[in-house]
C-alpha cells in the first residue's frame, strides 16, 4: 500500500514536471516568432536583412528613441525591439512605387529595408497582407 502511494507521487510530480517545461518551451518558441521591427508614426516596419543602395535613402525620419525587449510588439513611436537607441531612421525612395510604406535603417555602415507589417488606427491594429 505505502508503495502505491509512493508511485503515485513520482508520477503525479513527473507530469508537473512534463507539463511545466512543455509551456517553457512553448512560450519561447511562441516569443520567437515575434519579427524585429521598428514603429514610425504608428506604422511597425519588419527590419529585414535586404541591403540597399545609398542611391534609395530618402530624408531622415528621426532615430531610435526606445529599445524595448526583443520578444515584446512596438506600441509608440520610434520605439524597436532590436534596433540599438540612436539609430538613424529614414525614409524609403523605393516605397514611391510600392503600395507598402517601407522605411531605411542604418546597422553598421550599411543600410537596410524595413518593410511594413501592420498599421495601427484609431487604436485598431491592422496588419499587412503578405
Amino acid at each position: 500500500m505505502k508503495r502505491t502511494y509512493k508511485k503515485l507521487w513520482i508520477m503525479i510530480g513527473l507530469i508537473v514536471v512534463l507539463a511545466g517545461v512543455g509551456y517553457f518551451l512553448y512560450d519561447k518558441y511562441q516569443k520567437s516568432l515575434i519579427p524585429s521591427m521598428v514603429q514610425v508614426d504608428s506604422i511597425r516596419y519588419d527590419l529585414t536583412d535586404i541591403e540597399v543602395p545609398s542611391s534609395a535613402i530618402g530624408e531622415p525620419i528621426g532615430v531610435v528613441k526606445t529599445k524595448i525587449s526583443r520578444d515584446e510588439k512596438t506600441r509608440h513611436n520610434l520605439e524597436s525591439n532590436f534596433l540599438k537607441l540612436q539609430t538613424p531612421l529614414f525614409e524609403s525612395k523605393e516605397s514611391k512605387a510600392s503600395p507598402e510604406s517601407r522605411i531605411v535603417y542604418k546597422r553598421g555602415e550599411n543600410y537596410y529595408l524595413g518593410q511594413e507589417i501592420a498599421t495601427i488606427k484609431d487604436g485598431i491594429l491592422y496588419e499587412s497582407e503578405e
